[in-house]
């Protein structure tokens, strides 16, 4: 026998040696003489194998076969009592039966003791032997072992289930998938849930009002643990239709939600509407007005937060909770109306809530605080600090995960790229762990550390996280999912890449999804990628005429007139100015004045790293016109740039100083072949969106 055949009839066995034997017994005997190669008579034993095994199950004894065809039905261990049951054999025949079963390969158990685990040691015999059994009785065996598992003090459900489920009786089944899936959304299987939950709701199975409400929204909960928060809303808003008073308005606070996240806001607030009142939240608050309630609070508040108790106080109602959930997206869509809900959960947050509920309270409070400048930032700390000590207090990752994520924001709103990205990753790998593993927050998250990771030069981590975020939902129809993997970094990967078209296609998608809505912070980000699109094309009047068609509405949004996002309006006009004046010799004068004025703009920032922007770019604009800063002056800019986590706007203007060094090819081509190595295909026009190169890359 060559060393071939024994390593695939080792393989067909499993490593069974009685399997073995019989299959090393029919290639010796019966094929190895008449075929022409060992190849050719393992391929017939494989063929026949099934009629091997079926023989040697015939010869076996009564006793034998039933223990073996109860074990093959079970697909899992059994004790020795339970077989006992199962087959009414008598304990001492029942031990022959088993002692001969090991002794030829057939069963395997622990130890020789009467409490031992046995089970069949190859699925091949499982196979052999229930197709072997009429399909009555094969019911029949899965009927009796489903009742003497559920005798047992350790009910395994989903085991239960199956066996009631193979055996035809589907009301008992769906009954046990019902409490399987009870302990998997507890254990945080929900995928696992969600499969019992389809097997339960069968269509065949007739349930009470109340019963049938019950297993539903265990399922509406089990959509929105995964994140399929359209589906989730659906399920919660047809709950709603079917209920009354305070069960209804819980559901439709639920389903609103859902919407949230979904990214249908108009559905939400429709929902919403009760719950907003009871919380004293207008339909149309104003932003400004919102904001100084806030203000007002954290300079009233601020200095008595270290006499707020460490204890868990009387707990929000479910109602209350969910709001508090939503106030962060809520704002995200809304400003206006998720700030006032905001302020009015912190008021709540006074005297009631456990203290994951108070953590969760001051630390969104405080990522409101930290869109006012230097000075909200500064108490928007002070909320964040106690938030952290209420967060440690409760002990739940979710409490700590969401101190985290404020963090990322504050971080993100100073334009400090390192420390944001550090605790962007944490609060990613905290929510994790948690049951809400998919929640709204986290899906900004990994948004967010995209960016990151493109103001870091981190390309090929940009790449990778990008195409994972995608895949993640895939399958997930909803705006806001649409959005997260279109916009953005996930649109500027592909701009890394030079993936033009792919890039289109995400515009286009990404329009469609934030098509009539009213003015939030997603047609913002639509419209800077638009704009970067252009840039990147080399498409300057594209892009300027992109720019001027929203500017005027977004100047006079209290949201667009923080720092962050003037940072990136007015980077992209500079930009954009300056591409048409490398690309247009008529208007270069006129368009680099204009460069020079909203470069000067971003100076008033106040936050370092913005204001190391501006004067990079008036370093720039000035080296353009002939005044060539110091080489000092330079370095300096470069390295507050690294400093702060902006390495790609870092290398943008090394490659613009490098034009007005005497080895400036020669190093330019250096760190071209450096950002290619990152993962960067043309970094020419990927420049474009820092500091256009003053030399011009054809677009395709």
């Amino acid at each position: 026998m060559s060393d071939m055949a024994i390593e695939r009839l080792t393989r067909l066995s499993g490593g069974n040696p009685f399997l073995l034997r019989e299959l090393s017994h029919a290639f010796v005997h019966n094929y190895s003489h008449a075929t022409k190669s060992d190849s050719d008579a393992v391929n017939k034993i494989a063929s026949d194998t099934h009629s091997t095994v079926r023989r040697r199950f015939a010869s076996l004894s009564r006793n034998a076969e039933l223990v073996l065809e109860y074990l093959a039905v079970a697909n899992h261990p059994l004790g020795f009592h339970q077989l006992q049951t199962l087959t009414r054999i008598i304990p001492q025949d029942l031990l022959r039966s088993l002692s001969a079963l090991r002794s030829q390969g057939w069963i395997s158990t622990r130890s020789g003791a009467r409490d031992a685990d046995v089970e069949i040691t190859h699925d091949r015999f499982r196979k052999v032997i229930t197709q072997g059994i009429a399909p009555d009785r094969l019911r029949r065996r899965h009927l009796r072992t489903a009742r003497v598992l559920s005798s047992d003090a350790r009910r395994q459900w989903p085991r239960i289930g199956n066996h009631y489920w193979q055996a035809g009786q589907i009301p008992q089944a769906a009954a046990c998938y019902i409490e399987a899936a009870r302990e998997a959304y507890a254990a945080g299987a929900i995928e696992e849930a969600l499969f019992f939950l389809n097997r339960a709701l069968h269509k065949d199975v007739v349930r009470s009002a109340a019963e049938q409400i019950v297993v539903e929204r265990l399922r509406g909960d089990c959509l929105a643990s995964v994140g399929d928060a359209q589906r989730a809303a659906q399920v919660y808003e047809g709950l709603a239709s079917r209920t009354t008073g305070q069960q209804r308005m819980l559901l439709r606070c639920l389903a609103g939600e859902q919407w949230i996240r979904a990214g249908q806001n108009e559905l939400a607030i429709r929902l919403l509407r009760d719950a907003l009142q009871l919380m004293r939240v207008s339909r149309r608050p104003s932003t400004i007005v919102s904001m100084a309630k806030i203000l007002w609070n954290a300079l009233r508040t601020g200095r008595s937060l270290s006499q707020e108790p460490i204890a868990d106080f009387e707990s929000f109602t479910d109602r209350e909770a969910c709001l508090n959930r939503i106030s962060s997206p809520l704002t995200f869509l809304d400003n206006s109306m998720g700030q006032e809900l905001i302020v009015s959960i912190q008021r709540q947050a006074k005297s009631r809530g456990t203290m994951a509920d108070r953590a969760q309270s001051h630390n969104r409070t405080a990522v409101i605080l930290s869109f006012l400048g230097r000075r909200g930032r500064s108490l928007a700390i002070k909320q964040m600090h106690h938030g952290r000590r209420l967060a440690h207090a409760s002990g739940l990752d979710s409490a700590l995960a969401t101190w985290n994520f404020c963090m990322f924001i504050w971080y993100i709103q100073k334009g400090a790229v390192k420390p944001a990205l550090a605790h962007g990753q944490r609060s990613i790998k905290r929510f994790a762990g948690t049951r809400e593993r998919y929640q709204w927050e986290q899906q900004f998250l990994h948004w967010g550390v995209l960016c990151c990771f493109f103001h870091q030069g981190q390309f090929k981590e940009l790449g990778e996280a990008t195409a994972a975020q995608r895949q993640a939902v895939s399958d997930r129809s909803d705006p806001m999912n649409l959005f997260w993997k279109n916009v953005a970094a996930a649109h500027w990967s592909d701009l890394v890449e030079d993936r033009v078209q792919s890039a289109r296609g995400c515009l286009d998608a990404a329009n469609r999804v934030v098509a009539n809505n009213t003015f939030q912070l997603r047609r913002f980000f639509l419209w800077l990628s638009q704009v970067y699109q252009h840039l990147y094309e080399g498409q300057s009047q594209a892009a300027l005429q992109v720019m001027r068609a929203s500017w005027g509405p977004y100047s006079f949004s209290l949201m667009m007139r923080t720092s962050q996002y003037r940072w990136f309006a007015l980077h992209a006009r500079v930009c954009t100015h300056l591409l048409i004046a490398r690309d247009e010799p008529d208007q270069h004068r006129s368009q680099l004045a204009k460069a020079r004025k909203f470069a000067r703009k971003m100076l008033r920032l106040q936050e370092p790293a913005y204001v190391s922007y501006g004067r990079s770019l008036l370093l720039a604009i000035d080296a353009i016109v002939g005044k060539v800063a110091p080489h000092s002056i330079w370095q300096h800019e470069i390295e507050q740039l690294e400093r702060h986590g902006h390495s790609l706007m870092a290398n943008a203007l090394r490659w613009h100083y490098f034009d007005y060094l005497p080895d400036g090819p020669r190093r330019k081509q250096e760190l071209r072949d450096e950002m290619v190595r990152s993962g960067c295909v043309c970094p020419e026009r990927l420049l474009n969106l820092m500091i256009p190169p003053q030399s011009a890359q054809p677009a395709h």
